[in-house]
């Protein structure tokens, strides 16, 4: 049994003294949900299902990471701490508001981490917020479909690790029947969220994925869901030949990561298989990709369509898990590579060599994604044309500067 009082956790452990601490915690069956709060509020650690880390870098890298391999070795699926459920965020507005709000919060928590500290800077005003009547003779009267951006950027005077992070939400709702002043959510209708960070392609020498989530929902029930870790770099020739010769479960073993990030790679593909390869899935795969975007999916990418009554309850219970658990595993991996950039010392000239192909792929990305946004034709006919082209040129999917970024 360890025993530990918990106000000396709290306010007397040096975050040095504590670490080898921590490890034994983790081994002990009995620790108290009070002993894990003291902990947490005194090492600022940001958990996740699958990963724990720390929001400081130190130099006791080799505790530190030990003790991230140390908690995914112990922890289970009944995790030390719960994971937050759709309804905590279910307060007000559409289907996917509760998904916009939790990203936001996980990302304005890390802010400082990841170093993106300035909001909505390449947004105008206009272009925040649109609200426009519902089409169609069903509706409501009262009844709009409302459109919100918001970004977070880097300062200006630092290079950061992300680009930017950004969110495009759009949801249908209608005047309360309880409460003239707020609106309620009509899920037989349009909604739809948009969420993509963006790491930053002049980070030299580093190849990693784009965290690109859509979830989409029509009129009559049905949904669309892609969540994934998107590659930017286009498989070789090799890796190609490579691919056809493979069976479906080799092909899952491709490396989207840099070697330095084995453990969340490993973390990724155990929540794919979890989720979407599993007997019992309630995700499966949703078709055929276009062949243009098929570079841009990984293997561990969550693509399904569903419908149905049981379609939403679905999205309210496992789309929100897969959300979640690639969200944190994304932000995870993005607070690593910070702490690698501190010490990196790849030779100059591979490093410019590779950065010119990771500049080149997400130009082609963005290129992609502007010229085949399916959005487009709603967007024109809710919001009208002008505005639709300057939010998908300017906002969603703008042209990158290599200068100085």
């Amino acid at each position: 049994a360890v025993i530990v009082k918990t106000k000396m956790m709290a306010t007397n452990i040096s975050r040095l003294t504590l670490l080898p601490l921590l490890h034994l915690l983790l081994l002990s069956p009995i620790t108290s949900s009070k002993t894990w709060n003291a902990i947490k509020s005194t090492t600022a650690f940001i958990p996740s299902k699958n990963l724990l880390t720390t929001t400081t870098t130190s130099k006791h890298d080799d505790l530190h990471h030990h003790l991230v391999s140390s908690f995914q070795k112990h922890s289970t699926s009944s995790s030390l701490f719960s994971k937050p459920s759709y309804q905590d965020y279910a307060n007000e507005g559409g289907i996917y508001k509760p998904f916009a709000t939790y990203a936001w919060e996980k990302i304005q928590q890390n802010k400082q981490f990841l170093q993106l500290n300035t909001q909505n800077q390449n947004i105008p005003n206009e272009l925040q917020f649109n609200s426009s009547p519902a089409k169609g003779g069903n509706a409501p009267e009262g009844t709009c479909v409302q459109i919100s951006v918001q970004s977070l950027l880097p300062s200006p005077e630092k290079k950061s690790v992300m680009r930017m992070a950004r969110f495009a939400l759009l949801e249908t709702l209608t005047p309360s029947s309880s409460s003239g002043d707020k609106m309620e959510c009509v899920t037989n209708a349009i909604h739809v969220l948009n969420l993509v960070l963006f790491p930053n392609p002049n980070l030299v020498s580093l190849s990693l994925p784009i965290l690109g989530i859509d979830l989409v929902t029509l009129p009559g029930g049905k949904h669309l869901v892609a969540i994934d870790f998107q590659p930017i770099l286009p498989l070789s020739e090799q890796q190609q030949q490579q691919q056809q010769q493979q069976d479906e479960e080799e092909t899952i073993k491709r490396e989207i990561l840099p070697s330095k990030y084995n453990m969340h790679q490993e973390a990724l593909s155990k929540l794919h298989s979890q989720y979407c390869l599993c007997e019992n899935t309630t995700l499966p795969w949703g078709g055929d990709i276009p062949p243009a975007a098929q570079r841009f999916f990984s293997p561990y990418a969550v693509w399904t369509r569903l419908s149905g009554d049981d379609g939403l309850n679905v999205l309210k219970n496992d789309v929100w898990d897969v959300f979640v658990d690639y969200l944190d595993l994304y932000i995870d991996l993005m607070k690593e590579v910070v702490v690698q950039q501190q010490n990196d010392d790849d030779d100059d000239e591979i490093k410019q060599q590779q950065n010119t192909a990771i500049q080149n792929g997400h130009t082609d990305y963005l290129n992609y994604r502007r010229a085949n946004d399916p959005a487009r034709p709603m967007l024109r006919s809710l919001y009208g044309e002008e505005w639709t082209e300057r939010l998908i040129e300017g906002v969603l999917f703008p042209m990158l500067s290599f200068s100085n970024e």
